[in-house]
């Protein structure tokens, strides 16, 4: 029983170990596997683009704006009206995964922008 307890306690330091050193690390892998697209490599944005959304690639887009189980950019870029169900929703999300893909935070009046509506038509209207 005993030898159970030390193999379960040391895996737990393994992992804690590990993940000390992962999130201390200073540069993390910018590339990202997307089953449907394959392997991307994003970006860094520099300081002087505000939106990220704004130069936004295909691949992108597929990251920051969510197609299941709602399709956001249908009801945010499409159909653009702030009443129908699950319009906030889906620019909130937008919102996080901006913040979490791009290390960047942007308002809901970034998400809303005309230009970045314009955007999503001329990159997305052929996919």
């Amino acid at each position: 029983m005993r030898s159970i307890w030390v193999l379960i306690s040391s895996f737990a330091v393994i992992i804690v170990i590990g993940g000390v050193a992962y999130y201390s690390s200073p540069e993390k892998e910018t590339r990202v596997m997307l089953p449907h697209l394959g392997e991307l490599e994003i970006p860094s944005f520099n300081s002087e683009v505000r939106n990220p959304l704004m130069k936004a690639n295909p691949g992108q887009f597929h990251m920051w704006v969510p197609s299941y189980p709602l399709r956001c950019g249908e009801i945010v870029f499409e159909k653009a009206d702030p009443k129908a169900r699950n319009y906030w929703i889906c620019v909130s999300e937008i919102r996080k995964r901006v913040a979490i893909y791009a290390q960047q935070d942007i308002s809901r009046e970034d998400v809303l922008a005309p230009g970045v509506q314009v955007r999503w038509r001329e990159v997305m209207a052929d996919r």
